[in-house]
């Protein structure tokens, strides 16, 4: 009686040890096949600064990088290795082809909008530094036309040999300034004409 009493009890504990076995390997399948499948149900939504970015880490760490994956998930700071690995994929394949399309737009929309503003800048910067030669001399002491064309007549008639005399003499025959200020005007316009030859 005894021989058959432990024989059950065996049998029940093998028969309990392969269930809890194939419990546990039924959980670890499901475990691993969750795993695998949790991501992309539950991978959020990829943005267009991020699709961005990989596409950008992808050209910087090319096939055959060592630790490739990690370094574009680095570069990420979002994404895992695996989020980036398989949208890579994705991206491959033709069905992502239009979300690549509008990536590319996009950067090179970012790339116009950078491009265009800098050269604004640049424009701006290059006005500042040179003058406009289409837009004439410039006028700083503000001579007008008439002003402007009583000086250019005094200094025909008052040559440079007239020295430190010769800017009172032009002055008496511009209405409403100084020798100082004639002389002033003279010399911008000198080093503009000056500039404006060495610019050709």
């Amino acid at each position: 009686g005894d021989v058959a009493g432990n024989s059950t009890k065996i049998a029940d504990i093998v028969t309990s040890a392969t269930e809890s076995l194939r419990s546990e390997r039924d959980n670890f399948s499901s475990r691993d096949t969750s795993e695998d499948q949790s991501p992309v149900a539950q991978e959020r939504e990829w943005s267009v600064d991020e699709l961005s970015m990989l596409s950008k880490a992808l050209c910087k760490f090319p096939a055959g990088t060592r630790e490739r994956w990690d370094r574009v998930s680095l570069m990420l700071e979002s994404r895992s290795a695996n989020e980036c690995l398989r949208k890579a994929n994705e991206l491959r394949s033709s069905s992502a082809q239009p979300e690549v399309a509008k990536v590319n737009a996009f950067e090179r929309f970012q790339q116009k909008k950078k491009h265009s503003t800098t050269s604004a800048n640049h424009s701006q910067e290059e006005a500042t530094q040179k003058p406009n030669f289409a837009d004439g001399p410039p006028n700083t002491l503000a001579f007008s036309k008439k002003q402007q064309s009583n000086l250019e007549e005094a200094m025909k008639k008052y040559p440079a040999s007239l020295g430190p005399e010769r800017w009172q003499k032009v002055a008496s025959a511009v209405p409403g300034r100084s020798p100082r200020e004639c002389e002033e005007r003279f010399k911008e316009l000198v080093a503009y004409f000056k500039a404006k030859k060495g610019a050709k």
